[in-house]
């Protein structure tokens, strides 16, 4: 058996696809882009362009017999959304044969936008919509045997439309050297290409997906993505989206005091920027843990001390860190008043005592120079 396809473009012009008998010979312009089925003679192409609109024409001429031949047209694989009509046309040998059109799984009906014509082989729709893409076939029957078409599909050309801009993860602020995603997405067929803006200056990135790793300041601002149809030649830009980024930073430690007398309390709040963040607290240079006398409240961000002592002077520091970045605060002293034995002795007792000290060594100064003088006149 002798297989043969041809196509016939709107010129006129006919040339061969396929011609298969012991082997197959290809065009070069359909190589890989088709497939014959010899048992049943049917073709299947892929990769449909506008070029492939036009007659296709199939012969097949079986083992000692003479010519058989069919063909199926189709006036356009690729239209515009609401731009004009579309035509396909079933071609099938037998009497007495009833045309049923199927668009996917659902029966295609006649209405105000389909047409069917010539006994329901010709399919026409008018202004097709996203929703005309396929696939069609074609299911003929007659009183003896039925049968189905291969697929057809259409591509309708649309969009750009709803387009959107997202972030992940969405939170007010993004901490420095932490991974920050955004997607634009859109409706387009064909798939729209992408541009990306920051402040309004166009960047290097033109794919939907925007993956800012270790983002940094000088990466914060507004964000806008812009999606372009080739075929529609039309653009839409989506809204924009601040992305803030902050370095994680201590700002202060505040005490509820700073005067204290020995045996208070104290208590110190650490404030800071940032997120995911954990704190450590140094009084010099030792770390402070919980204990009987201190409290660490507030997911460590403050700090109770019981019963404070003149050791509990400072200073004090809080050191603030996540996986990206670290932090330590100024340092803060304290002021503690404490009890001495020696603050009990008066002022004028204390001058008493320094003056009779002063007059016994003077009396026995004068007793031993007088007692020179003595034995010097013997």
């Amino acid at each position: 058996m002798v297989v043969t396809w041809t196509f016939t473009d709107n010129h006129g012009t006919t040339s061969n696809i396929i011609t298969s008998s012991n082997a197959n010979i290809t065009a070069p312009d359909y190589s890989g882009r088709i497939t014959l089925f010899r048992a049943t003679g049917s073709l299947e192409l892929r990769g449909l362009t506008i070029g492939d609109t036009g007659e296709y024409t199939v012969t097949v001429i079986p083992t000692g017999a003479g010519h058989q031949k069919g063909y199926l047209t189709i006036n356009s694989t690729e239209l515009m959304e609401f731009s004009g009509p579309v035509t396909l046309r079933c071609f099938s040998s037998g009497s007495s044969l009833t045309f049923q059109w199927l668009n996917g799984s659902s029966v295609v009906t006649a209405s105000d936008r389909v047409q069917l014509t010539d006994g329901g082989s010709a399919l026409t729709i008018v202004n097709v919509t996203r929703y005309d893409q396929g696939p069609f076939r074609c299911h003929v029957s007659n009183a003896h045997s039925n049968g189905t078409s291969d697929a057809v599909d259409l591509l309708i050309i649309l969009g750009p439309e709803d387009i959107k801009l997202t972030v992940f993860p969405l939170k007010e602020y993004h901490d420095q050297g932490s991974d920050v995603i955004l997607t634009c997405s859109v409706v387009s067929r064909p798939p729209a290409q992408f541009l990306w803006y920051l402040n309004g200056n166009p960047s290097v990135h033109k794919t939907p997906e925007l993956r800012l790793m270790n983002v940094q300041l000088s990466q914060r601002g507004n964000y806008t993505c812009e999606a372009f149809n080739n075929r529609t030649m039309k653009t839409q830009t989506s809204q924009p989206v601040i992305l803030e980024t902050l370095t994680l930073r201590t700002l202060l430690i505040t005490p509820n005091a700073t005067d204290l007398s020995e045996f208070g309390s104290v208590s110190f709040t650490c404030s800071s920027s940032g997120s995911s963040r954990s704190f450590r607290w140094i009084n010099r240079t030792s770390e402070i843990t919980a204990g009987d006398r201190v409290q660490l409240m507030d997911d460590g961000s403050r700090l109770v001390i019981i019963n404070v002592s003149r050791y509990d002077a400072g200073p004090f520091l809080c050191h603030v860190f996540n996986n990206f970045s670290n932090s330590t605060s100024d340092a803060v002293k304290l002021s503690i008043n404490y009890f001495s034995p020696c603050d009990c002795v008066p002022a004028a007792g204390f001058a008493a005592i320094v003056t009779v000290g002063i007059c016994l060594l003077l009396t026995a100064l004068i007793g031993l120079v007088v007692y020179c003088v003595r034995r010097n006149k013997r």
